[in-house]
């Protein structure tokens, strides 16, 4: 996938997901702690593409821009599976650890985990721009856990602002860039072991 059809294919799929109101409820995720998983499990990955309405759509669009300007080359064939990776995760952990009822919807959480796949490579290879970047992407997330999102914005979007799917997807994409560099070291290594037994 080219960087710019993947922009803009999530980029028409988030404004497609807000402009269809009527399929809001049917794809949507429901969190009730107290129950088993969902019986509609596609409603673990479909509630990350619907949007309270089009202006919290048009935030995480935004967002989605933003990060292929600092981080473009994360749009490419792989991204799909990190996005998949990331709305399952959040989802999982939204249900396996809320305290509470309330229903989830939105890009965010999968874009928070998107900015930490796309910076944090970067910054520590001593990008100043990415590191910058990143540093306030997560004082931003700290503020919503320990302050709580401002209310103006709460309104705006049509519901609460969920800090703990932001957070679990910074958590995920660590997890993600962690066991990628491992499967990394364990394939150069194995080269490596056979190149010396043949030799």
């Amino acid at each position: 996938m080219q960087p710019k059809l993947g922009l803009v294919v999530f980029s028409l799929a988030l404004l497609l997901g807000a402009a269809i109101k009527e399929l809001h409820p049917l794809l949507w995720l429901e969190v009730e702690p107290s129950q088993g998983l969902p019986v509609s499990f596609w409603h673990l990955l479909s509630a990350h593409f619907v949007h309270f309405n089009l202006y919290h759509a048009l935030l995480n669009i935004a967002g989605v821009w933003l990060c292929y300007g600092l981080a473009y080359e994360l749009f490419n064939r792989y991204l799909p599976l990190k996005v998949i990776f990331l709305a399952l995760g959040i989802s999982l952990g939204l249900w396996l650890f809320s305290a509470e009822v309330f229903i989830y919807a939105g890009f965010s959480g999968v874009l928070y985990g998107l900015f930490v796949l796309g910076l944090l490579p970067k910054a520590i290879k001593r990008d100043r721009t990415a590191a910058f970047a990143l540093v306030c992407i997560l004082g931003w997330l700290l503020w919503q856990l320990f302050i709580g999102g401002p209310e103006a914005e709460k309104a705006l979007i049509g519901g609460e602002i969920a800090s703990e799917a932001h957070t679990y997807g910074c958590a995920l994409a660590v997890l993600w860039l962690v066991l990628a560099g491992a499967i990394k070291a364990l394939s150069k290594t194995a080269r490596f072991i056979k190149m010396a037994t043949f030799f």
